[in-house]
This record gives C-alpha cells, sequence and structure tokens, in this order.
C-alpha cells in the first residue's frame, strides 16, 4: 500500500498513471485494491482514453473483506470492500480558478446481482460526483444510476490485487468530467467504489487523464498548474515588453 504523500506544490502528480504504477497517489479502503493496468490487461481489451495505462479501483475479486464498513453513501446499510485511490495538491492565490478534469468509467457485476453497489469522488470530503448500479433493487442508493452499461462481460488478468475481478455486466463508456476550484488552499482528491452492502459481485472505477489546469492564458493555451509555475516569470517578463512598446509607441506620436 502507497505511504501518505504531501500536499503537493506542482499540481497533479502521475495523472495519467504513465509511470505504470502508482507514484504519487495513496491507496485505501477495506479492501484497498487498486492497480494500474493497460489494455492487455482486459479480456476484452480496454483501450485507456489517454496513454497507455489506466487506474482500476475494484471491489473484487469476490470477497476481500469480511468486515463491513460505514454507510458512504447514506442509505443506512453498511458499505464493503471499498478501495479508494487519493491524492493532495495545493493550489496558490495566483492559480484559481482552477478546473480539476478526469475521465472515468464504472464497471459492475451488480445488474443480476442486484445490489446497488457504486462510487464517488471527493474533494476534501465534499462530494462532487458519484454514481450506482443502474436498475439495482436490493439496498437501493440514493446515488443516481450511472449511464447504459454496454452489456460486455470483462475480465481483468494482472499480476496485482485487482486479478480474476469480473464484471459480467460490462461498462459505461468513458465520460469527461470536471470540476472548478475558487479558492485557493490544500486539496485532497479521493476516488472510492464500494460493494453495497454485500462483499460479492465485483464493481469498478477506472479513472485516467486527471489534471488541474488554470485558465489563465498563455499564447492562447491553458496550461497545467504546475507548468503555469515554470512560465510564470516569462509571462511577466512578455507583459512587461508589450507594455514598454505600447509606452514607446504612444510617446512617439506625442512627439
Amino acid at each position: 500500500m502507497a505511504s501518505q504523500v504531501e500536499a503537493s506544490p506542482g499540481g497533479i502528480v502521475n495523472g495519467s498513471f504513465e509511470t505504470g504504477d502508482l507514484t504519487g497517489w495513496t491507496v485505501g479502503g477495506l479492501g484497498a485494491h487498486v492497480e494500474v493496468l493497460q489494455s492487455s490487461n482486459f479480456d476484452p481489451e480496454i483501450a485507456p482514453p489517454e496513454g497507455s495505462h489506466f487506474a482500476l479501483l475494484s471491489t473484487g475479486p469476490e470477497e476481500i473483506n469480511s468486515d463491513s464498513g460505514p454507510d458512504l453513501d447514506g442509505n443506512t446499510y453498511p458499505d464493503s470492500d471499498t478501495a479508494t485511490l487519493s491524492q493532495t495538491f495545493t493550489l496558490l492565490s495566483s492559480e484559481i480558478p482552477a478546473t480539476l478534469s478526469f475521465q472515468w468509467s464504472f464497471l459492475t457485476s451488480e445488474v443480476h446481482g442486484e445490489y446497488d453497489d457504486f462510487f464517488m469522488v471527493t474533494l476534501n470530503a465534499a462530494d462532487i460526483l458519484h454514481g450506482s448500479v443502474p436498475g439495482a433493487t436490493n439496498f437501493t442508493s440514493p446515488f443516481a444510476d450511472v449511464s447504459a452499461l454496454d452489456g460486455t462481460a470483462y475480465f481483468v488478468n494482472s499480476s496485482g490485487l485487482t486479478d480474476d475481478s469480473i464484471y459480467f455486466d460490462g461498462r459505461t463508456a468513458f465520460q469527461h468530467f470536471s470540476y472548478v476550484i475558487n479558492t485557493p488552499g490544500t486539496y485532497t482528491l479521493k476516488f472510492l467504489v464500494a460493494d453495497q452492502y454485500n462483499h460479492y459481485d465485483d464493481s469498478g472505477l477506472l479513472i485516467d487523464d486527471i489534471n488541474l489546469l488554470s485558465p489563465v492564458a498563455v499564447g492562447g493555451e491553458a496550461y497545467p498548474v504546475n507548468k503555469l509555475r515554470i512560465l510564470a516569470p516569462w509571462v511577466a517578463l512578455t507583459a512587461l515588453l508589450v507594455g514598454g512598446m505600447n509606452w514607446l509607441t504612444l510617446r512617439h506620436r506625442r512627439a
């Protein structure tokens, strides 16, 4: 399990998991089954939306931990075999508003199992995105159903903790999510997937392409927070030179 990382002043670290591991991230939960995978680790293959790697949070394979956890979605029932992935970062006053974005896909076997497994994304413990199994009838979650699943059964073949996870009912297409942060400070972004009440049929959350972008335009582009800090002195110098040229032009006209 990864150790807790300190607040990163350079934005999101390893947001596309192209290191091939969970560098920069902290794993938790009752099951804590999180792994960086490639398309070939799925049968049939699933293509990452960015690069060649993505991260899978899984409640499987099957029962991981017999203990039940707290009620996380507010329906009064305990949740189990949770997996979480989190990272802490810092935004300076000069970097807000900033846009946090990522791509996600929810996988499950619970349409036929009927338990309403779910996922949730929080920022400093505040819920910013969630979803649950479409059409589940037992121990239903207040979280809205995800969009339609593709009905394809996916099997995980890997060398790590998510090996042998099975998602018989398929997955959603990858979806893009973004959230604007308007206040400077230190933030913890956390992804979570959970079994609803029972421990058996697997559900999972694939995540990729996690970015923290500043809206400050540099040459017509929006840059990641860490790059913006590198570019800041050059942006200031450019502004100074433009200002000087404008002053000289105005002075020449007056002469």
